[in-house]
């Protein structure tokens, strides 16, 4: 019995722990979306908006032409890719809906079309369409991302930042994921598997000490 409720407890602690992932496919909306698109996935909501680079407005593009050229890019893009296009603006992503209800220390994205080795910056500001300082991560890859230490920001911009000879350089912002923060129920039948594996524990230690005491009291009766 003691070790079917050990078993049960440990399986509480690890069913309350679990945290569900939310992946927002940027690539799921097609074509001309206008300045802003809102992505919203099991009640969870996220907000992209373009920007040229001198920070006005300008249309979000929705690409989905298969293989690596799915995800969000941008309508100004002088290649007619409509991908983000180096000192042609950047993709802003407002993660304000998400706060309280996800884990704020650590953000998953990945970017796709950077075939010709352009590279690409993850910026952070509270300010809309504008980003300074440095980036928080750059890369080259076409492959998932972690930005962690994320507290305290509200966008989150995506750039090219580096131009090669190669000169329809461009890339696109595939997809962006957050893990969800445990409900309190969650939180509570996390207390209750670890206040049940400590009760267990010491029941354990208690019969074992009452066994060691029985024995040694009938040792010394004989």
């Amino acid at each position: 019995m003691k070790y079917f409720l050990l078993a049960a407890c440990a399986s509480t602690l690890a069913t309350g722990a679990g945290a569900t992932t939310t992946l927002f496919d940027l690539g799921v909306a097609h074509d001309n979306l206008g300045f802003s698109h809102t992505y919203t996935v099991g009640g969870l909501s996220l907000v992209a908006t373009g920007y040229d680079n001198l920070g006005n407005k300008t249309a979000l593009y929705g690409k989905h032409s298969g293989g690596n050229e799915v995800g969000l890019g941008l309508v100004n893009d002088p290649t007619g890719d409509f991908e983000i296009a180096y000192n042609h603006g950047f993709v802003q992503l407002d993660v304000s809906q998400l706060v309280g209800k996800v884990d704020l220390h650590k953000f998953k994205f990945a970017t796709n079309s950077t075939t010709n080795g352009e590279e690409w910056g993850v910026y952070a500001s509270n300010t809309a369409g504008s980003y300074s300082g440095g980036a928080l991560i750059t890369g080259v890859t076409q492959s998932t991302q972690v930005l962690t230490d994320l507290v305290g920001h509200r966008y989150y911009d995506f750039v090219e930042i580096n131009h090669t000879a190669h000169q329809g350089d461009n890339f696109l912002l595939t997809s962006f994921s957050v893990t969800a923060v445990p409900e309190p129920s969650a939180w509570a039948m996390m207390l209750t598997g670890m206040f049940g594996i400590g009760a267990v524990a010491r029941m354990r230690s208690l019969s074992r000490v009452a066994r060691v005491v029985a024995r040694r009291t009938s040792s010394s009766i004989g």
